[in-house]
């Protein structure tokens, strides 16, 4: 019968967002009643590590809205190709005509609204009921404000009460002064409650993609629909009630002087829209062709993290082990972190990996056997093209497949030493030494690469077993873009720096510089100017041409 499609990204935008949002998804399932009926909710431009914002919540909505709730996922890669140099952090237009696009087809009305509003239909009725019988055209109804104090009060997991308690306060008239717009509106901030038949919706192309900056989005559509009908907007005002829960106290980008100044063109989009389909509306609008992830929170998620399990086909319980101690303090245990457990560092990097998306160009350099499995059977369930340069103790065995003239997007250095033979220590020094300055020397150039190649974003970098280490330093001290991530994790986290062209030739002879000086501590060295002027010669020969 219907499909509620409303847009966000998982940001905390304004306060407390996670109950505004739980408390609106909840009531509104509650409102739905055919099994066609669903709340799609367009999630744009959250960090690709992180989980969707319903995902985020879930465990704070009713089976009800689980099952009634469709999520779509607009990548930052997608956000970045549609944006249009927007400085918004999400593509309002984008994000409707996606879920536009993607409703149910049987469905006839579509409601497009905001994930923090409240609606309470008259009489008791529901949301199913109220359109079942209403004739084509275009809805508004005012936008009543509900103070924080107020919804705050309400326990969101439990939406009867919630409805209920907002009922008997439809005769409070502190909270019901209706702000009329243009006839095409019908009321203020019309955006929050724009009902209309979904083949109408389709037919006009939808929400104008052009519109990249703030406000009037809705205003626009609006406008084009009393286009399509020929008269202004059908008010709904004595048959539903919508609340918006207020959240002032903690001010947002729309709420400031400066988002007024930064808007979309009032005259250019609304006065004087003449026709029903935007001239300039994209012919892939809300892209109906394109792959977009869809996430339903009423099946359950295998947790990514799984991959890092130990094996304890021999029944042996993990619960069953002593806590082990790593003594980091001193200088005697510098450079544990080379021998540092692998299954530990799997079980870290499979929790960083879990909300990824699928198609990425990772990049391995190991030693570890385990480990390149492990980064396989990532690749595999995430279904990402993936190389690895293996080595044994006598260097570089394979790659494969060829890494190629690309930047990857993320790169994963292991200096871990798990494979190398046991040997006396004067010769597992050397070979430890030989394998992590040809990884130094890998990274080095791979850092050119990033540089050169310009990327809109630098790849991730990991590296791993190198906390507490000489190699911690090295790294620190050629880029200093890394996180602070605690020693137990086993690895760091980073990214490369950007350089403008100019700059780009001194900053990479650091880079030799510092690793020919690197491989001669791990080496046990002592004297190597003659050598970091040689390596950066052959470095200027290589790779200053054209820089």
């Amino acid at each position: 019968m219907i499909s509620v499609v409303t847009y966000g990204r998982n940001d905390g935008h304004g306060y407390n967002l996670a109950k505004r949002a739980a408390i609106s998804f909840n009531c509104m399932a509650e409102l739905l009643e055919d099994p066609d009926d669903e709340i799609i909710f367009v999630d744009c431009n959250s960090e690709d590590d992180y989980a969707t914002f319903p995902e985020s919540i879930a465990d704070t909505l009713t089976e009800k809205a689980c099952s009634k709730l469709r999520t779509f996922r607009i990548r930052r890669s997608l956000y970045l190709e549609r944006n249009q140099g927007s400085r918004l952090p999400l593509l309002e237009s984008l994000s409707r005509n996606v879920g536009l696009r993607r409703a149910n087809p049987r469905n006839r009305w579509v409601l497009s609204t905001n994930p923090d509003m409240l609606f309470v239909p008259r009489n008791g009725r529901t949301l199913t009921s109220l359109v079942k019988d209403l004739p084509d055209g275009y809805y508004a109804t005012p936008r009543y404000e509900l103070p924080e104090s107020l919804w705050e009060s309400f326990d969101r997991s439990n939406p009867r009460q919630t409805l209920e308690e907002m009922r008997k306060r439809n005769g409070d008239p502190r909270l019901h002064l209706a702000v009329r717009s243009d006839s095409w509106n019908g009321y203020d901030a019309p955006g929050d409650f724009q009902l209309m038949p979904l083949r109408d919706a389709i037919a006009i192309g939808g929400f104008h993609e052009g519109m990249v900056r703030g406000w009037h989005v809705d205003s626009n559509l609006a406008k084009r629909m009393s286009l399509l009908y020929q008269r202004p907007a059908d008010l709904l005002h004595e048959e539903i009630f919508a609340y918006h829960m207020m959240h002032l106290r903690m001010l947002t980008s729309g709420h400031t002087g400066r988002a007024g100044r930064e808007a979309n063109s009032l005259k250019a989009f609304v006065d004087r829209a003449t026709t029903q389909i935007p001239e300039d509306q994209p012919a892939d609008w809300g892209l109906p062709e394109r792959p977009i992830e869809e996430i339903r929170l009423d099946t359950q998620r295998r947790p990514f993290w799984l991959l890092g399990e130990p094996d304890n086909s021999d029944g042996h319980s993990p619960a069953d082990e002593t806590i082990e101690f790593a003594e980091y303090h001193t200088q005697q245990e510098a450079n544990m972190s080379w021998h540092a457990s692998l299954e530990r560092i799997q079980f870290y990097l499979a929790n960083a990996f879990d909300y990824l998306p699928s198609g990425l160009k990772v990049w391995v350099w190991s030693g570890n056997a385990g480990f390149q499995d492990f980064m396989s059977r990532v690749a595999q369930n995430k279904k990402w093209e993936i190389s690895i340069v293996r080595y044994s103790a006598h260097g570089k065995t394979s790659v494969n497949p060829e890494l190629g003239e690309g930047v990857g997007d993320l790169c994963i250095f292991d200096f871990t030493v798990h494979f190398l033979p046991r040997a006396s220590p004067e010769e597992f020094g050397k070979l430890r030494a030989n394998f992590q300055t040809s990884l130094v020397a890998e990274l080095t150039t791979l850092s050119y690469r990033v540089s050169a190649a310009s990327p809109k974003r630098s790849p991730t970098l990991y590296c791993l077993g190198v906390g507490f280490t000489e190699l911690e330093g090295f790294l620190a001290s050629v880029t200093p873009d890394w996180d602070q991530v605690p020693l137990a994790l086993g690895f760091r986290r980073g990214r490369f720096s950007s350089s403008d062209r100019n700059s780009r030739l001194g900053e990479f002879v650091k880079w030799q510089s510092a690793r020919v000086r690197m491989a001669a501590r791990l080496r046990g060295e002592k004297s190597v100017s003659h050598k970091v002027a040689l390596e950066c010669l052959r470095f200027l020969g290589r790779f200053g041409k054209g820089v």
